[in-house]
């Protein structure tokens, strides 16, 4: 996880330096800086991460771990519902070109960014708060660690992140198939109306642009549905079956499936930028 987290801190580092030399008088480059922060965000804490794996600490590092891995979810929640907004842009774009920039305009779309980013870190920072550190002896190596309890009524705290987080996976990751399916089904049949009405050079320009598009916003949905997956399935299995938890029998289980989530999220974080060097004419 440290060399995800390290490449994607230096990419995303790049698409926030980019996108902020653009400008941000197009609602496409605010929402994509707003991904990329997350994605910054994200790659940071899983350097983090990997630097508390280390056993032989003063403290014990898996309650610890376990703790800023909320930070990580939250970065990736807004990267998630920050990609089911694009997606439900694009579409808007082409389903309804005349009225769009009415109803998406720059300043609505930094206040909807700023909103998923306030609305789901603050949640997912509500763990910390239902928490204290306190020392635990450990008769197994004969010495004192630092260890994280909660608080009364701590666990209702940590509830209340796991709800929102499992809404958010599990509204977000069906959005973006749905929209990036009704999105290409939108532009090829606009595609073939052209092509019928007229076989001009400018129809046939608009024709490859449009396939542009749309290869592009199927390479960003496939690799987040790639990235994703493994996490929607495990929070509708928590939900399914409740001894799927950090404490519960499946607890082995759902560690790994879990590290292996969060590596698949690092992964997803750091291929940003090869789609846009690829496939945007505007980066």
């Amino acid at each position: 996880m440290g060399i995800t987290g390290f490449s994607g801190i230096v990419f995303n580092g790049i698409n926030v330096a980019v996108y902020l030399k653009m400008g941000l008088g197009d609602t496409v480059n605010i929402t994509l800086l707003g991904l990329a922060l997350a994605d910054l965000g994200s790659s940071v804490v899983l350097v983090l991460l990997n630097c508390f794996s280390y056993p032989d600490l003063i403290f014990d590092y898996l309650p610890v771990s376990y703790l800023i891995t909320w930070l990580h979810i939250g970065f990736t929640r807004v990267s998630s519902c920050l990609t089911a907004y694009i997606t439900v842009e694009r579409y808007l774009c082409v389903a309804l070109p005349l009225k769009v920039k009415s109803i998406i305009t720059p300043r609505r779309t930094a206040c909807i960014v700023s909103g998923i980013f306030a609305a789901m870190m603050s949640s997912m920072i509500l763990p910390f708060f239902a928490t204290r550190i306190d020392s635990v002896s450990n008769p197994f190596t004969n010495r004192s660690t630092l260890s994280l309890k909660f608080i009364p009524n701590g666990q209702e705290l940590e509830r209340a992140s796991v709800t929102i987080n499992n809404v958010s996976i599990l509204s977000s990751f069906p959005s973006v198939t749905l929209c990036t399916c009704l999105l290409i089904f939108k532009l090829l049949s606009k595609t073939k109306w052209r092509n019928t009405i007229s076989s001009s050079a400018k129809n046939e320009t608009m024709a490859v642009r449009d396939l542009k598009v749309v290869r592009m916003i199927t390479s960003i949905s496939c690799v987040f549905i790639a990235s994703y997956l493994p996490v929607a399935v495990i929070t509708a299995a928590m939900l399914a079956y409740p001894e799927l938890s950090v404490t519960g029998d499946y607890s082995n289980v759902l560690t790994v499936v879990w590290c292996v989530a969060t590596l698949l999220e690092g992964v997803n974080a750091t291929t940003g930028i090869f789609v846009y060097m690829k496939m945007s004419s505007k980066y």
